[in-house]
């Protein structure tokens, strides 16, 4: 018969169970299991001892003291400040089947903050341990992450050649699902077909949906759209899978002999993989190659396409910069994107089409594409006006050019995207400035 025992303090699978049951999301899991990983690491390196006689030795102290947590919180402040430095002393495998070593490398202070508090509740639960937020402010202080600038982002023509670069398929149409959703890499990793609704309101475009247990803090689910290609590109990929079958991680997170990986190696398997594309395309291209000189990270990342389609959804609503955050989730600005109706959030996806794939043509209902129509219509009037002056003279009441601010701008876009030649064009210009206005007709 089992003996029947009351203990406060939770085995490492009851912790596990609760913090699936809480979040409903095998990447919380997987979370916490590295936080503890990293704090393993942290004592056997610091003080020759792993976390379980580490979190014993803190508990019968924690005991003595009257439940009294102050060594607890000074442990783990230590703890976070040795996050904050590289470790080549010691090394650690990544990669499929762990094949790929290298050393612990210093990481940022909020990721770091973010570990001690996986560390902390795992203490509270498993080790009985009661630390608050509070206790743990009384000896660390986060520093602040300077940034000395915000991110770039990736210009179109980048994101193409990311995209031809790569080899496998699949790939290719995350990187354009990333593209239209702005979705972080590990949410594209983890968003399921059923999250997906193809020819939305009669149109050919889709809908994601993405669930807050994938989004990034769970604070609020997220709607994005694809357009009418990359929909029909996901839809055919996906069209043998499960609805619950999270797709990319499905079709990309396979070992070498067909076995699944697990959600944090395959997410550095693709950051391994972006990171092979851009050295490839830097030997041609150099600008993949740049890095910021504040932080040392590479420019071009998954993450500055977020900043891509940020800044296109904003340029296709009247540069309006709180609609293109709210569209790739940031909390301050989600509310007034998601409070509108599914019509009108489409709507705003497509009047940000031309800036996102760059197709002008096919979608004449969007602002750009009026702009382009006015403006090749003017550039047509002034062809015109320039003939009838070879032909017949020119009014003291000559065509006025404009050729301040936008105007010049707008011309040279018009030049490229519709192949006028654009000594064509400045040819034009010169010979109106040039001709004199008769003094009488």
């Amino acid at each position: 018969m089992k003996k029947f025992v009351i203990s406060e303090r939770l085995t490492d699978e009851e912790y596990f169970n609760k913090v699936l049951k809480k979040s409903d999301s095998k990447g919380s899991v997987i979370a916490a299991k590295n936080g503890i990983t990293s704090f393993d690491r942290f004592t056997k390196n610091v003080y020759d001892i792993d976390h379980r006689k580490m979190i014993d030795e803190l508990y019968a102290d924690y005991q003595k003291n009257h439940n009294s947590c102050g060594a607890t919180a000074k442990l783990l402040a230590e703890f976070f400040y040795w996050q904050l430095e590289d470790h080549d002393d010691i090394i650690i495998k990544s990669g499929r089947k762990l094949a790929t070593e290298k050393p612990i490398r210093a990481i940022l202070s909020g990721t770091a903050h973010g570990v001690v508090n996986q560390v902390r509740y795992y203490l509270r639960a498993v080790g009985g341990i009661k630390i608050t937020a509070e206790d743990l402010r009384d000896v660390l202080t986060v520093p602040i992450q300077q940034r000395e600038e915000d991110p770039e982002p990736m210009t179109l023509d980048q994101i193409i050649k990311i995209v031809d670069s790569t080899t496998k398929y699949a790939r290719k149409i995350k990187y354009l699902v990333i593209r239209d959703t702005a979705m972080r890499s590990s949410e594209s990793m983890q968003f399921t077909k059923k999250m997906i609704t193809f020819n939305i309101l009669d149109t050919e475009y889709a809908k994601i949906r993405l669930s807050q247990k994938i989004v990034k803090g769970k604070s609020k689910a997220r709607v994005n759209f694809l357009s009418p290609d990359v929909a029909k590109k996901l839809e055919e990929l996906s069209k043998d899978l499960k609805d619950d079958d999270p797709i990319f991680w499905t079709l990309l997170g396979k070992d070498n002999d067909g076995s699944e990986l697990d959600l944090l190696t395959v997410n550095r398997n693709e950051a391994a993989a972006m990171d092979r594309d851009r050295k490839r395309l830097a030997e041609k291209f150099p600008e993949f190659g740049a890095k910021y000189e504040h932080n040392g990270f590479h420019k071009i990342s998954l993450h500055a396409i977020r900043a891509f389609t940020a800044t296109a959804i904003s340029k296709g609503n009247s540069n309006n910069e709180d609609l293109g955050h709210g569209y790739i989730g940031h909390k301050k600005y989600l509310d007034q994107y998601i409070r509108k109706t599914e019509a009108e959030q489409l709507e705003i996806f497509k009047n940000a089409i031309p800036y996102l794939t760059g197709i002008v043509k096919e979608y004449d209902d969007s602002e750009l594409a009026q702009e382009v129509k006015e403006g090749k219509s003017q550039i047509a009037l002034l062809a015109r006006q320039l003939a009838e002056l070879k032909k017949n003279g020119l009014s003291k009441s000559g065509p006025v050019i404009n050729t301040t601010g936008n105007y010049d701008k707008l011309v040279l876009e018009l030049a490229k995207r519709y192949d006028i030649p654009l000594d064509e064009i400045v040819q034009i210009k010169m010979q109106l400035q040039k001709e004199s206005i008769p003094n009488s007709v």
